[in-house]
């Protein structure tokens, strides 16, 4: 099932699990039990990938608010694990 989700992007994942069920009744219950996994899986990956960008974007802003108030770049490494190399980036 992974397999025709990921090589066949035309297909959505309710159109697999309604020709399972058609197909063999009696074990549509065990699609649907891994359907939801996969759907609950990829929502978690989603909201962890969200969470770390939202993360990045705010320790960005906060390296900018330094910069805007004339910290020195090694403070601002220190304070907010960014790298020197990526704060002269956020330099206006």
């Amino acid at each position: 099932m992974l397999y025709i989700i990921s090589a066949r992007k035309d297909i959505e994942l309710e159109d697999i699990v309604e020709a399972a069920k058609t197909i063999s009744p009696e074990r549509s219950e065990i699609i649907m039990s891994i359907a939801e996994q996969l759907i609950n899986e990829g929502m978690e990956k989603g909201m962890e990938k969200g969470m770390e960008k939202g993360m990045e974007k705010g320790i960005e802003k906060v390296a900018r608010q330094m910069l805007d108030k004339y910290f020195d770049i090694e403070t601002i490494a220190s304070c907010t694990g960014l790298s020197k190399k990526d704060i002269e980036k956020l330099k206006p």
